[in-house]
């Protein structure tokens, strides 16, 4: 979790002691363990206290942190937790904050490989996965990938919509990996859409947030704002983006019925176009159905809305069973990587419950066995284009 300017997070002495700043390594010495890092003066004249950095979990539940005096260092049974201190005097989480400021050159945020938050630390780093699309650094407030900058989003700036019939949030929509609720932004007093997830791994949800950032241009995606940290529970971050229309998905209004024959031709030329303008953009959606789309407008414009299978610059493949997955490329129910071709075949499953005749021999087409045999999206849209004459 991104941490907000009061919640101090832990840091590996070993990452802390290879990547502090110069200020703290000439003038502290730094020990301790994963759990806690001591940073005492150098000079034995000094009259300062060196500082604990707390435990993540411990920072949670408690308002004070403890420290010692230079020449102590055994642990006081009157200090909270996991904290190492010597004569024992409490300060507030301002005044360490401050002694913590004074030492830094920048502050920085990173991801710990092996947690699902991530970590205020001195002097800051970058973290490399195996794959260099997950890898991201962070700088002050936004979260810099291989081709993308994220703005991080402060959550006094929003307020969450409450359901008037249960009580809870406004939850738009919920699936495998998160839910979706709305929330206004303060600052502009707009709606938002909030992306919430179920134990996912923070770069997923940070590769999620890039996808979005490099298709904001493309005009058939949410807008994305930023990554929203929970102020509650520091192991979570969130997604948001602009609230597009009142939410109804595609099935949503395909079951009202409302539609004619033209506006379904009309809204698949618009998923074609779309589709067309995220693949130029070397992004693959992996996932596309009707409860991924929104209709919107009286022009029944449409927008993908969900990347948390997407691809961006490497293949990506199913794992576990996948027989009932009926919308994705047989290729794909094998657990072979996706392609433009397997978009292609999920489009086409997606035009399939438009009920248009017009419709149902570039649907059989788009879901060929072969992959190569399937339609491309330019020829698609001369060909929609055609029927909406």
């Amino acid at each position: 979790m991104v941490a907000s300017s009061s919640d101090l997070q832990y840091s590996d002495v070993e990452s802390y002691s290879s990547h502090r700043s110069t200020s703290a390594s000439e003038n502290y010495v730094i020990t301790g363990n994963p759990h806690s890092v001591i940073l005492t003066p150098r000079s034995s004249a000094s009259s300062r206290s060196s500082i604990a950095i707390l435990n993540a979990s411990l920072v949670a539940s408690s308002t004070e942190i403890y420290y010692s005096d230079v020449e102590s260092s055994h642990r006081s049974t009157s200090a909270p937790g996991n904290v190492i201190a010597g004569s024992s005097h409490s300060i507030s989480m301002a005044a360490i904050e401050n002694e913590l400021m004074a030492l830094m050159d920048s502050p920085r945020v990173v991801h710990q490989q092996t947690s699902t938050s991530l970590c205020v630390l001195i002097g800051g780093m970058e973290y490399q996965y195996q794959h260099s699309h997950f890898n991201f650094s962070v700088f002050g407030n936004q979260v810099r990938t291989v081709d993308a900058t994220i703005e991080i989003l402060s959550s006094v700036d929003f307020l969450n919509e409450i359901n008037p019939e249960n009580g809870g949030l406004n939850i738009l929509g919920s699936g495998v990996f998160g839910s979706v609720f709305t929330s206004k932004h303060l600052v502009t007093g707009k709606r938002v859409a909030i992306k919430a997830y179920h134990n996912e791994d923070i770069k997923h949800i940070v590769a999620e947030a890039r996808y979005l950032q490099v298709l904001n241009t493309t005009g058939f995606t949410p807008q994305l704002l930023g990554l929203l940290p929970n102020p509650v529970d520091p192991r979570e971050i969130y997604l948001v983006m602009e609230m597009v229309g009142e939410g109804v998905t595609l099935r949503k209004r395909l079951e009202k019925n409302d539609l004619s024959e033209k506006d379904k031709l009309s809204i698949a030329l618009r998923l074609v176009i779309g589709l067309h303008s995220i693949h130029e953009k070397k992004v693959l959606i992996n996932d596309i159905k009707d409860d991924n789309i929104i209709i919107y407008g009286t022009d029944l414009r449409a927008k993908f809305i969900d990347f948390g299978h997407a691809s961006c610059g490497f293949e990506k493949s199913y794992k576990g069973d996948t027989s009932r997955s009926y919308h994705l490329a047989p290729e794909v129910r094998n657990h072979n990587p996706t392609t433009p071709a397997s978009d292609v075949y999920s489009l086409g499953d997606t035009l399939g419950y438009f009920s248009v005749n017009k419709l149902n021999s570039l649907v059989y087409r788009c879901k060929r066995p072969d992959p190569v045999e399937r339609p491309l999206l330019p020829h698609m849209a001369g060909e929609l284009m055609v029927l909406l004459k």
